[in-house]
């Protein structure tokens, strides 16, 4: 008994056997049938279905990566602020969704800082201002561990 090979259809999105197929086609008999309007509809849900599903696989790897992340710095004890340098727990940090972590690299209270350095230093000062408050506190901090 031999095992009979399996094909997707481009239309429907079913999985079948290979005799369900025209030779040449990528739509199975019962597709191929169908008037163009069908098989226009059954082909825009077969894609909508298609990248959901890849949404999904994508959805669910960022938030597995996301969820390590958050588990390291628990077990580290917080995350380290790029700013000041200090370790803090990561409810210090603000929600960024572009970064692999899905936390700001600055702590809350570092951007407030820097917001109000810049907001009130003199006008085209308040970058270096909020350079040498930032050299300031990285002095201060514990020294990194492997590193």
């Amino acid at each position: 008994m031999t095992k009979s090979r399996t094909f997707n259809c481009l239309c429907c999105g079913e999985t079948k056997a290979i005799e369900q197929f025209t030779n040449g086609s990528s739509a199975c008999i019962t597709c191929a049938g169908l008037p163009p309007d069908n098989i226009i509809a059954l082909t825009r849900n077969t894609v909508t279905r298609e990248v959901a599903q890849q949404q999904d696989r994508k959805g669910n790897k960022l938030a597995m990566r996301r969820d390590r992340y958050l588990q390291r710095y628990i077990d580290d004890g917080g995350k380290r602020c790029s700013a000041g340098w200090h370790l803090k727990p990561i409810e210090a940090f603000d929600a960024c969704a572009p970064r692999t972590d899905g936390l700001q690299p600055a702590c809350k209270a570092c951007n407030k800082l820097r917001a109000t350095i810049m907001a009130t230093a003199p006008l085209g000062t308040g970058k270096a201002t909020w350079h040498t408050v930032q050299t300031a506190m990285r002095s201060l901090a514990p020294p990194q561990i492997g590193k």
